[in-house]
Formats: structure tokens, C-alpha cells, sequence
């Protein structure tokens, strides 16, 4: 899917810990992919409860900003905001 819409994709939000492939995984996944296509990565946005990474992995992998569950509406627009303005 993000193979296939990789030009219209700006944002990705994605938790840590998911069934069958983590969200370190699946961002491994997509850095791997964005090198073979050769594009501009899109904005990462993090959210977890608990992670058991640090945040320079994190931003190994392309993050560019991480939330701590619980948050609020505003909190995670505010991060979408912010990484609309970056992307400017």
C-alpha cells in the first residue's frame, strides 16, 4: 500500500507496540523501502504508552516526534501541526 502511494503520503502515525510486527519494525520497513525508491521520508509521529527503544533509535528510523500515551486531541494536533510546518 505505501508502495503504491508513497508520493501522496506526507504523514505516518503509528504506535510502538502492535500485533505481529512492532512499530520499530514496521518503520525499519519503511526507511528500507524509502531508500529502494529513493524518496523523501515522510514525517513520523510516535505514540506509545512504553517504549522499550530510546528515542535515537527512534530517530534512526525516521521519527520526528514521539507522544506519550495517555494524550489528549489537542496534544497529537499539535504534533501534526508541527510537522506540517517542518515539512514547509
Amino acid at each position: 500500500l505505501y508502495k503504491q502511494n508513497y508520493m501522496d503520503i506526507r504523514l505516518i502515525i503509528t504506535d510502538i507496540q502492535m500485533p505481529v510486527m512492532n512499530g520499530y519494525e514496521f518503520l525499519n520497513s519503511l526507511l528500507e523501502l524509502d531508500s529502494k525508491l529513493k524518496i523523501n521520508n515522510p514525517k513520523i509521529i510516535v505514540v506509545s504508552g512504553h517504549s522499550p527503544y530510546s528515542i535515537e533509535e527512534l530517530k534512526a528510523v525516521g521519527v520526528s516526534s514521539f507522544i506519550e500515551k495517555p494524550f489528549g486531541m489537542q496534544s497529537i494536533l499539535k504534533e501534526i501541526e508541527n510537522s506540517s510546518l517542518r515539512a514547509s
